[in-house]
């Protein structure tokens, strides 16, 4: 995989990643790809994703972000680099 960089995995994980990693790693990748040849907002879901009674709102929410920054993730539990919306819109 070209983009790939492996000391840049390791560095950050400590271990070379695992197939399954790369594979998530190249769908990735498609959807980014995807995103850029579109040039529309996109909303990508992860395989383990679980529809919510509170989904549109979460979108909302994370529309108005949108118009501050090029790209957001949305993700429970995570803070790295990443907006946070209010523990009302995280899931359970």
């Amino acid at each position: 995989m070209q983009s790939y960089d492996e000391n840049g995995f390791i560095r950050h994980r400590g271990r070379k990643a695992l197939a399954g990693e790369l594979g998530r790693y190249a769908s990735h990748i498609l959807a980014w790809q995807q995103v850029i040849k579109f040039d529309q907002p996109v909303v990508v879901l992860e395989d383990d994703f679980i529809l919510r009674y509170d989904f549109c709102a979460l979108i909302e929410a994370a529309e108005l972000w949108t118009n501050k920054h090029h790209s957001i993730r949305l993700s429970h539990g995570k803070q790295n680099f990443f907006i946070q919306l209010p523990s009302r819109m995280r899931s359970s």
